[in-house]
C-alpha cells in the first residue's frame, strides 16, 4: 500500500506541514500508514475473507493477524504491514493460518491429516467450532493405534481384535481422555473417543461405545488457486488513505499551533 499525494488538497497540507516543522510531515505519514494497515486488519480484511472462506470462528482473522506499525524515519522508507501469525495456534486452527499464504497467492498445500467430523463440533454442526475438549487431541502422544501388534504380551492378528484391545488399553490408561486411531479403510482411518467399555452379562462379550471425531489420511499435497483476499482488502483500505492523511495533517497543524 502506497501513500500517493495525488490531490491538490493533500499536496497543500503536505506543503504546509513541511513549512511548519521538519518532523510534522513524517509524523503525519507515519500515522497515516499505521492507521491504513489497522483498517485492513479490523475492517477490509475480515470483510474480504468472508467472501472467500467459510468462517467458523467469528473473530478468527482479526484475532490471528497482527500489524507492524510504521516507524519514524525517512518518508520513502516508511512502511506498515499487516499479516498472520501461527504462534498461539495448534491443531486444526494452525493449519488454517499456515496455509493462508498459499490461499492468497496460489501454491500447494500439504494435505491435512486430521479432518474434524461433525460429531466433533459443537452441537454436531459442521459450521461450528470443534469442541475444546478434543480440539488438539491429535497433537498428543496418548492416542492408541489399532495397528499395534501386541497387548499384554499377546500377538493379535485380527484387525477387529487389535482395535478392541487398543480401546480397552486406552480406556484403562486415560479414562475419559481415551482415543484410538482405527484400522485403514479406503486409505483413511478414524480417530474415535472411547466413551465406555463394558462386558455384556448375558453374552459375556465386550461392548465398546465410541464417538468418531476425526478422519485421518496420511500426507497428500493439493494445488490451490490464489484468492487475493488480502490484496483486495489492501486496495479497499487504500481508497481512504488520502482522507486519513488529511485528518492526521490537521492534527499535526493543530498541535504545532498550540505548542
Amino acid at each position: 500500500m502506497r501513500l500517493n499525494l495525488d490531490t491538490s488538497k493533500v499536496v497543500q497540507y503536505a506543503d504546509k506541514l513541511e513549512q511548519m516543522s521538519k518532523r510534522a510531515l513524517p509524523r503525519a505519514v507515519k500515522e497515516t500508514l499505521s492507521k491504513a494497515a489497522l483498517d485492513v486488519k479490523k475492517r477490509t480484511m475480515p470483510k474480504s475473507a468472508e467472501r472467500e472462506f467459510t468462517i467458523r470462528r467469528k473473530n478468527f482473522f482479526i484475532a490471528n493477524s497482527t500489524v507492524d506499525f510504521a516507524k519514524m524515519g525517512r518518508i520513502q522508507d516508511m512502511k506498515a504491514t499487516v499479516g498472520f501469525f501461527e504462534g498461539k495456534l495448534s491443531g486444526d486452527k494452525n493449519f488454517a493460518v499456515k496455509d493462508l499464504e498459499q490461499q492468497e497467492y496460489g501454491g500447494k498445500i500439504g494435505g491435512r491429516k486430521f479432518i474434524p467430523l461433525d460429531s466433533a463440533r459443537v452441537g454436531k454442526n459442521r459450521d461450528r467450532n470443534v469442541k475444546r475438549s478434543i480440539e488438539s487431541v491429535k497433537d498428543i502422544d496418548n492416542v492408541f493405534k489399532a495397528s499395534r501388534k501386541t497387548y499384554s504380551g499377546a500377538r493379535i492378528k485380527s484387525k477387529k481384535q487389535r482395535w478392541i484391545r487398543a480401546a480397552i488399553a486406552a480406556k484403562k490408561k486415560h479414562g475419559n481422555a481415551a482415543y484410538v486411531l482405527g484400522n485403514v479403510k479406503s486409505g483413511r482411518q478414524t480417530l474415535s473417543k472411547i466413551d465406555q467399555v463394558s462386558t455384556n452379562r448375558t453374552t459375556r462379550r465386550i461392548e465398546i461405545k465410541r464417538t468418531a471425531v476425526y478422519s485421518y489420511k496420511k500426507g497428500g499435497i493439493k494445488p490451490v488457486k490464489g484468492r487475493g483476499f488480502m490484496k483486495r482488502a489492501s486496495y479497499e483500505s487504500s481508497l481512504n488513505i488520502n482522507e486519513i492523511f488529511i485528518t492526521e495533517a490537521r492534527k499535526q497543524i493543530e498541535y504545532l499551533r498550540n505548542r
